[in-house]
């Protein structure tokens, strides 16, 4: 199977699994930017809590209620997503 084959895979049995919780690291990376978005629509439906690891800033504003930014394992970022500014994303990710 692809990378993307393996994340959907993966992707579907947490879904007909169920639960109050997923935990997921980039589970939508290998996938193109359509499905990658109604995978996680499917997420947002399906459990009540999501907890995602998302690269993709895009994707993560339209999906989260939070984010949150972590550099060498602190939190140097955590708000709404209409309440984090570009300039904050950019200087997460420079690192």
């Amino acid at each position: 199977l692809s990378g993307g084959q393996k994340q959907r895979t993966a992707l579907a049995r947490g879904l007909n699994r169920g639960g109050d919780v997923i935990i997921a690291d980039e589970p939508v990376s290998a996938v193109d930017e359509r499905q990658a978005a109604d995978l996680l629509d499917h997420v947002a439906a399906r459990f009540p809590t999501a907890l995602v690891a998302l690269h993709d800033v895009d994707l993560a504003r339209r999906f989260a209620t939070r984010l949150i930014g972590i550099r060498e394992g602190r939190v140097v970022l955590d708000g709404a997503p209409g309440s984090v500014s570009e300039g904050e994303l950019r200087a997460l990710y420079r690192g």
